[in-house]
Protein backbone atom coordinates (compact mmCIF):
# COMPACT_ATOMS: atom_id res chain seq x y z
CA UNK A 1 0.00 0.00 0.00
CA UNK A 2 1.41 3.24 -0.94
CA UNK A 3 2.35 5.68 1.76
CA UNK A 4 2.04 9.61 1.83
CA UNK A 5 4.16 11.34 4.41
CA UNK A 6 2.81 14.73 5.65
CA UNK A 7 4.72 17.04 7.57
CA UNK A 8 3.44 16.92 11.22
CA UNK A 9 5.54 19.57 13.54
CA UNK A 10 7.84 22.13 12.17
CA UNK A 11 11.59 21.86 13.67
CA UNK A 12 12.35 25.49 13.20
CA UNK A 13 10.00 28.11 10.97
CA UNK A 14 12.66 30.47 9.76
CA UNK A 15 10.64 33.50 9.61
CA UNK A 16 8.06 32.12 7.24
CA UNK A 17 4.58 33.14 8.06
CA UNK A 18 1.72 30.85 8.95
CA UNK A 19 -1.29 31.96 7.03
CA UNK A 20 -5.09 30.61 7.94
CA UNK A 21 -3.65 28.24 10.72
CA UNK A 22 -1.93 28.38 14.10
CA UNK A 23 1.40 26.52 12.89
CA UNK A 24 3.50 26.59 9.75
CA UNK A 25 3.04 22.48 9.60
CA UNK A 26 -0.50 23.21 9.41
CA UNK A 27 -0.46 25.30 6.81
CA UNK A 28 1.41 22.44 4.36
CA UNK A 29 0.29 19.11 5.59
CA UNK A 30 -1.81 18.30 3.08
CA UNK A 31 -0.94 15.88 0.18
CA UNK A 32 -0.38 17.66 -3.35
CA UNK A 33 -3.77 16.43 -4.54
CA UNK A 34 -5.57 17.53 -1.58
CA UNK A 35 -3.81 21.11 -1.26
CA UNK A 36 -6.24 24.02 0.02
CA UNK A 37 -4.07 26.26 -1.84
CA UNK A 38 -5.47 29.92 -0.63
CA UNK A 39 -7.02 28.89 2.82
CA UNK A 40 -3.34 27.69 4.64
CA UNK A 41 -0.26 28.36 3.56
CA UNK A 42 3.06 29.51 4.41
CA UNK A 43 4.07 32.75 3.36
CA UNK A 44 7.82 34.61 3.01
CA UNK A 45 8.77 37.57 1.38
CA UNK A 46 12.89 36.79 -0.05
CA UNK A 47 14.69 39.70 2.21
CA UNK A 48 15.57 37.17 4.89
CA UNK A 49 15.75 34.00 2.38
CA UNK A 50 13.91 32.15 5.15
CA UNK A 51 14.49 28.26 5.86
CA UNK A 52 11.68 26.16 7.41
CA UNK A 53 12.71 22.49 8.79
CA UNK A 54 9.38 19.95 8.86
CA UNK A 55 9.30 16.79 10.35
CA UNK A 56 7.54 13.98 8.65
CA UNK A 57 4.39 11.39 9.49
CA UNK A 58 6.99 8.23 10.57
CA UNK A 59 6.62 5.40 8.00
CA UNK A 60 4.87 2.66 8.56
CA UNK A 61 6.50 0.50 6.73
CA UNK A 62 10.08 1.20 5.58
CA UNK A 63 10.06 0.39 1.58
CA UNK A 64 12.96 -1.59 0.22
CA UNK A 65 15.03 0.42 -2.08
CA UNK A 66 13.26 0.68 -5.31
CA UNK A 67 13.43 3.90 -6.94
CA UNK A 68 10.05 4.92 -6.33
CA UNK A 69 10.35 7.31 -4.09
CA UNK A 70 8.52 10.80 -4.98
CA UNK A 71 8.79 14.49 -2.40
CA UNK A 72 6.96 17.51 -3.78
CA UNK A 73 5.21 20.42 -3.37
CA UNK A 74 2.79 23.13 -4.57
CA UNK A 75 3.49 26.66 -4.59
CA UNK A 76 3.04 30.46 -6.72
CA UNK A 77 3.99 33.41 -6.34
CA UNK A 78 2.25 35.74 -4.72
CA UNK A 79 0.69 38.34 -7.24
CA UNK A 80 1.40 39.27 -10.99
CA UNK A 81 4.12 40.51 -12.61
CA UNK A 82 6.22 39.49 -9.93
CA UNK A 83 10.24 37.93 -10.74
CA UNK A 84 10.74 34.04 -9.65
CA UNK A 85 11.72 32.66 -6.94
CA UNK A 86 13.80 29.93 -6.41
CA UNK A 87 13.42 27.49 -3.78
CA UNK A 88 15.71 24.65 -2.66
CA UNK A 89 13.63 21.57 -1.29
CA UNK A 90 15.81 18.69 0.78
CA UNK A 91 14.83 15.72 2.52
CA UNK A 92 16.93 14.61 4.84
CA UNK A 93 17.08 12.70 8.01
CA UNK A 94 19.14 13.34 11.37
CA UNK A 95 21.57 10.18 11.49
CA UNK A 96 21.50 10.37 7.67
CA UNK A 97 21.83 14.00 6.91
CA UNK A 98 20.83 15.70 3.50
CA UNK A 99 19.62 12.77 0.97
CA UNK A 100 18.03 15.05 -1.74
CA UNK A 101 18.19 18.52 -2.65
CA UNK A 102 15.97 19.81 -5.57
CA UNK A 103 15.70 23.20 -7.22
CA UNK A 104 12.56 24.93 -7.97
CA UNK A 105 11.53 28.14 -9.88
CA UNK A 106 8.99 29.59 -9.03
CA UNK A 107 7.03 31.70 -10.87
CA UNK A 108 3.87 32.61 -11.64
CA UNK A 109 0.54 33.33 -9.97
CA UNK A 110 -1.03 29.71 -10.64
CA UNK A 111 -0.41 27.09 -7.68
CA UNK A 112 1.94 24.36 -9.76
CA UNK A 113 2.86 21.31 -8.39
CA UNK A 114 6.10 20.06 -8.75
CA UNK A 115 7.74 16.73 -7.64
CA UNK A 116 11.13 14.47 -8.25
CA UNK A 117 11.67 11.04 -7.57
CA UNK A 118 14.17 10.25 -5.76
CA UNK A 119 17.04 8.09 -7.44
CA UNK A 120 17.92 4.43 -6.04
CA UNK A 121 21.59 5.69 -4.59
CA UNK A 122 19.74 8.28 -2.97
CA UNK A 123 16.81 6.09 -1.51
CA UNK A 124 20.03 4.08 -0.44
CA UNK A 125 21.30 6.92 1.90
CA UNK A 126 17.85 6.56 4.17
CA UNK A 127 18.34 4.26 7.11
CA UNK A 128 16.83 6.31 9.61
CA UNK A 129 12.76 6.54 8.84
CA UNK A 130 11.69 7.70 11.80
CA UNK A 131 13.54 10.99 11.65
CA UNK A 132 12.58 11.90 7.98
CA UNK A 133 13.20 15.55 7.68
CA UNK A 134 12.09 18.04 5.07
CA UNK A 135 13.29 21.61 4.43
CA UNK A 136 12.00 24.34 2.09
CA UNK A 137 14.30 27.17 1.93
CA UNK A 138 14.21 30.41 -0.02
CA UNK A 139 17.07 31.01 -2.07
CA UNK A 140 16.66 34.42 -4.08
CA UNK A 141 15.96 37.73 -3.45
CA UNK A 142 14.58 38.67 -6.41
CA UNK A 143 10.97 37.90 -5.32
CA UNK A 144 8.78 39.97 -3.24
CA UNK A 145 6.69 36.96 -1.92
CA UNK A 146 6.66 33.13 -2.41
CA UNK A 147 3.61 30.91 -1.01
CA UNK A 148 4.22 27.24 -0.22
CA UNK A 149 0.53 25.12 0.60
CA UNK A 150 1.87 21.46 0.42
CA UNK A 151 5.03 19.25 1.45
CA UNK A 152 4.68 14.92 0.94
CA UNK A 153 6.45 12.18 0.41
CA UNK A 154 4.95 8.95 -1.48
CA UNK A 155 6.70 6.18 -0.79
CA UNK A 156 5.92 3.01 -3.47
CA UNK A 157 3.80 0.23 -2.74
CA UNK A 158 6.08 -3.04 -1.52
CA UNK A 159 6.90 -5.55 -3.84
CA UNK A 160 4.51 -8.39 -3.80
CA UNK A 161 5.50 -11.20 -1.37
CA UNK A 162 5.64 -14.54 -3.14
CA UNK A 163 7.00 -16.25 -0.25
CA UNK A 164 9.97 -17.64 -2.00
CA UNK A 165 7.72 -18.96 -5.09
CA UNK A 166 8.56 -17.93 -8.69
CA UNK A 167 6.32 -18.19 -11.34
CA UNK A 168 7.51 -18.96 -14.97
CA UNK A 169 6.25 -16.98 -17.83
CA UNK A 170 5.68 -19.40 -20.18
CA UNK A 171 3.97 -22.85 -20.71
CA UNK A 172 5.22 -26.70 -22.29
CA UNK A 173 3.70 -27.82 -24.83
Amino acid sequence: MTQTLVPIDDITSGQWVAVGAANEYLCIDETLAGADDDTTYLSRTAAAMPTIWLGHVTAAVAPATTGGIVFGVRARERGPGLTSSLLAIDLRSDADGTIATRALTVSGTIWATTTWTLTVAEEALITDWPNLRGRIALQSTSALQVRVTAYEVTLPDPPPNLNGWWFPMWKFT
